[in-house]
């Protein structure tokens, strides 16, 4: 390249000392423009480093799918023990309900009681 260069510039008329520094220049700024250019290619090394860090973002990956996992599971047992809870609820309301409704009845009966007492009371004296 620089000989073609040289050649040039000899034929328009530069001197040999000129064409040489005047290709020389030319040379080096286009060796640093095409190292610019291909500055962001890959190298070998460089795809290397890559590849080892995908294998370690794999292991990485399987780490999180195992926590995953395991995730799941504990989700699966609290939902478990929630229906547990719920099943408790439901069975404390219920003998609730039947504690109420069972003084409600009783208290009735003993009014009731009380009131006929009070009526033969009355009535017999």
């Amino acid at each position: 390249m620089k000989l073609a260069l040289h050649k040039a510039l000899r034929k328009v008329g530069a001197t040999d000392e000129d064409a040489h520094e005047a290709a020389e220049s030319i040379d080096h700024a286009l060796d640093r423009r095409i190292d610019e250019k291909h500055r962001h290619f890959a190298t070998k090394s460089d795809i290397t480093a890559v590849q080892g860090e995908i294998v370690g973002l794999k292991g990485d990956i399987a780490n999180v799918k195992g926590e995953v996992a395991n995730l799941k599971g504990d989700i699966a047992n609290v939902k478990g023990e929630i229906a547990s809870v719920r099943g408790e609820m439901a069975h404390m309301k219920s003998e609730l309900i039947r504690w109420i409704v069972g003084g409600q009845l009783t208290t009735v009966a003993l009014m009731s009681s009380l009131v006929f007492a009070v009526a033969r009371m009355r009535g017999v004296a």
